[in-house]
């Protein structure tokens, strides 16, 4: 029996092991914490952000210092995005996530698609650090089609402009009309064997295509003449302190047949919603996944002390962007945002607990082809302030 015990106890010490020791026990909770839709309308200042708050395939982790994301697969966790909190409170919610998976039993933990800041305190908790891609923010004041900087997406949005499509916002769209614009587009997507067609499901959004959601807009493209739809895009709203501050280009989808139609939903949409609010906003136009090279991005987190690197996602992301655009169309996407000139960049980047990350990557792999686990946050439409 004492023999039983103890191997049991060096099992249990072996597991917990596995994640990285916590720089300080986390104080614990004081207070009842707020709802995470109040914590999206305060701190819901990134790209993000909604879907930390809202996307029903998430687990979260809340507490009275804010919010984490996160799904479970096989032993690990994987935690996306930046948590929504005070930046005060970052490194204690993130030492009591640790802690809460400690008590679980997970095996694993990573962060997917972080920020700097959120990077360097992993890196500091004993984290590998791999960069991932830029993000590109502009700013709608500063968005103007003149000039020659602009000149390539000038030239997208005047030939959907000539080819007579108008771009409004919708309040509902008919399920039949998205069905045949989903079937136009996923045609044009790569054909895997035995015809069947491939399609990367976004782990950053699923949209409820049946409706308009809170606290986004949806823009429509359609032709002037027939009113067909050829594109729509969903425009997540960007908060801090409970004002409205941005819009995130979440999902875009347009006829690969009609060209420019993806510029034009992306510029009109986001004057749009600047018009509505009454100020300028800012663009976020996404992501450019796979973008940014090692020596790039350790050059970025190299003034945040000793980080150590994960050569194993270095080398099979740079695989992924040599040979994997026959998947996922990573260049095209990062050629359209380099034409958006003008963007402020930001690196992002990926944290794991092991040195040979396969179950991290499996991990994410299995939520960008299935539904996750959480559940939907529901809104109670908190007070906002009015239009400035």
């Amino acid at each position: 029996t004492l023999a039983r015990a103890h191997a049991s106890l060096l099992r249990h010490r072996k597991r917990t092991m596995r994640l990285p020791l916590l720089s300080r026990p986390a104080a614990p909770h004081t207070t009842s914490p707020p709802s995470v839709e109040a914590l999206f309308l305060d701190h819901g200042d990134n790209a993000n952000a909604y879907s930390v708050a809202f996307d029903a395939d998430f687990e979260r982790h809340v507490s009275e210092r804010g919010v984490l994301a996160h799904s479970h697969f096989l032993g690990t966790t994987m935690a996306y995005f930046d948590p929504l909190c005070e930046d005060s409170d970052r490194n204690a919610l993130i030492d009591e996530f640790l802690a809460a998976e400690r008590a679980r039993g997970t095996r694993n933990v990573g962060f997917w698609k972080i920020s700097r800041p959120v990077a360097a305190a992993l890196a500091e908790r004993g984290f590998r650090i791999v960069g991932y891609g830029s993000e590109h923010d502009l700013q709608t004041d500063q968005l103007s089609l003149g000039g020659t900087a602009m000149r390539g997406v000038r030239r997208q949005v005047e030939k959907a402009r000539r080819a007579g499509i108008v771009v409004t916002a919708a309040q509902q769209v008919s399920a039949g009309e998205l069905a045949a614009l989903d079937r136009r587009w996923l045609a044009s997507r790569p054909t895997l064997l035995g015809g069947a067609r491939f399609e990367a499901r976004r782990i950053t959004r699923r949209p409820d295509k049946r409706r308009v959601e809170p606290y986004t807009t949806r823009v429509c493209a359609r032709r002037s003449d027939t009113g067909e739809l050829v594109g729509y895009a969903v425009l997540d709203h960007i908060y801090k302190d409970r004002q409205l501050t941005g819009v995130g280009l979440s999902v875009i989808r347009f006829d690969p047949e009609v060209d420019g139609v993806g510029s034009l939903l992306a510029y009109e949409g986001a004057h749009h919603v600047a018009r509505e609010a009454g100020r300028p906003l800012t663009l976020a136009l996404g992501e450019s996944p796979l973008s940014v090279r090692p020596a790039q991005a350790r050059a970025d987190l190299s003034g945040d002390g000793d980080v150590a690197w994960s050569g194993a996602l270095e080398a099979f992301f740079e695989l992924l962007y040599a040979r994997g655009n026959f998947l996922y169309n990573v260049r095209g996407i990062t050629e359209w945002k380099r034409k958006w000139k003008g963007a402020q960049l930001s690196t992002t980047y990926i944290a794991v607990d092991a040195r040979a990350p396969w179950r991290h990557v499996l991990a994410v792999l299995a939520l960008a082809v299935v539904r996750g686990g959480g559940d939907a946050v529901s809104y109670t439409h908190l007070t906002l302030p009015t239009k400035a």
